[in-house]
């Protein structure tokens, strides 16, 4: 946000103090002084603190399921953690996601039911059973 030529933008606390802070806090406002300092508008910020779960988990899919090897993980985010379980819960596959897909080979696994688990942090987005003919 730029204000205009001369005016003043400065984030205040939800007390109207002027916030010293580096981040953002929830209750946060930015307020824009003209250059005259006869008038002033107050922004309210919306900070989203937490992931519309349903949103990620509907945009993550996983393809062919059943596969006879390869399977293709789409609609994953840069950093998100991809995890794959044989039937028994060992941990197969540990990635961390660096494009939107990513391709799993269970070429060397033997026909069964594996876990796919897609996570941003310890915040699981989607589970899924994919299996190995």
């Amino acid at each position: 946000m730029v204000p205009a030529f001369g005016a003043t933008l400065k984030v205040v606390d939800i007390n109207g103090n002027e916030s010293t802070l580096t981040n953002l806090v929830p209750g946060d406002k930015v307020l824009v002084t003209s250059a005259d300092g006869t008038q002033t508008t107050t922004y309210f910020i919306d900070i989203k603190t937490e992931v519309d779960r349903g949103d990620i988990a509907s945009a993550i899919s996983m393809v062919p399921n059943p596969s006879t090897g390869k399977v293709v993980v789409h609609g994953l985010a840069k950093g998100d953690r991809l995890r794959v379980l044989n039937p028994v819960g060992t941990v197969l596959f540990d990635v961390i996601a660096v494009s939107s897909a990513e391709t799993i080979s269970l070429d060397a696994q033997p026909a069964g039911i594996y876990l796919f688990v897609v996570s941003a942090g310890s915040q699981p987005l989607n589970i899924k059973k994919i299996m190995k003919k």
